[in-house]
């Protein structure tokens, strides 16, 4: 390996490092394989033998995506003591990024970056499956310093059309219970999972996950709320790796990077059980009782 690849490993190395990926495993194929020679030194400067050549699998993907580390972006804000039922954190974002094209496919995430900045590197996103169907993406919208993230699936049909997320029923459904614990829609921030309209609205892929949360995770960090609220299963699994059913779940804080995540059901959910309202009301009650102790 040439001395312009060993860069471009150690600043990927490096930038997975940054997201909290840790483990790696390595696929067989013997279409793609490279050869990498190391020399040992000893601490005395004497060389000593050649590691024997390795063969290894140019294109490397974690095997799981960990929490990125909430220490980087530590805020003064006080978060308060809350019963906690379980801990936990970000689960598997599968990854499908060669090392060799993550430069020019993902740019490793700022110090003190801003949403623009966010918004600037994800472009005229091309990652995956789901740019070819959509219309506009939809990054997110509210305030970049709020103290409440809501994080949704993705982009429904209104969505898709005004680039904007949570405008059509569901969204309508959403702002009456923000304004419910007596907030407004431009106080909150919201986004979703993906930033592409999915097909027919199915739930997004696992590959199209994990081309779109680094990103996600990158909003969220930028932002640095006190609490972030999961609407929905495949919000839940994505932020916080939890595969149990959302009914059962719904309500319960996690720990989530240095902050605190609560889960529940998504909109959607409600307008297709309108009886069931009454969960999501006492969820945002939660909320209101989080935020205001943390103030």
């Amino acid at each position: 390996m040439d001395e312009q690849q060993r860069g471009k490993v150690a600043a990927m190395l490096e930038f997975y490092h940054d997201l909290g990926i840790e483990e790696f495993y390595i696929q067989r194929s013997e279409a793609a394989s490279v050869t990498i020679n190391a020399e040992r030194r000893s601490s005395d400067g004497e060389a000593t033998t050649k590691a024997t050549s390795v063969r290894k699998e140019a294109d490397v993907c974690p095997e799981s995506q960990k929490a990125v580390s909430g220490e980087s972006a530590a805020s003064a804000r006080t978060i308060p003591a809350v019963s906690v039922h379980s801990v936990v954190t970000a689960g598997p974002v599968p990854q499908s990024m060669s090392l060799f094209e993550s430069p020019s496919t993902a740019t490793p995430p700022r110090e003190n970056e801003t949403l623009d900045q966010i918004r600037e590197d994800l472009g005229d996103c091309h990652r995956c499956r789901l740019a070819s169907g959509r219309k506009t993406i939809v990054f997110g919208q509210g305030n970049p310093l709020a103290e409440l993230v809501f994080v949704g699936e993705g982009p429904g049909a209104d969505e898709d059309v005004q680039g904007l997320p949570f405008v059509g029923r569901a969204g309508q459904l959403l702002n009456r219970m923000i304004q419910f614990i007596g907030m407004k829609r431009e106080e909150v921030y919201i986004c979703n999972i993906v930033k592409c309209r999915p097909p027919g609205n199915r739930t997004p892929m696992p590959d199209e996950i994990g081309m779109c949360s680094p990103f996600l995770f990158r909003q969220i960090r930028t932002i640095n709320p006190r609490l972030v609220c999961c609407l929905g299963a495949p919000a839940v699994r994505t932020l916080l790796g939890v595969k149990e059913g959302i009914t059962k779940i719904r309500g319960r804080f996690y720990d989530f990077r240095g902050t605190k995540a609560l889960a529940t059901v998504h909109p959607a959910y409600i307008l297709r059980n309108p009886r069931e309202e009454k969960i999501l009301q006492e969820d945002f009650q939660k909320i209101a009782e989080f935020l205001k102790a943390a103030r």
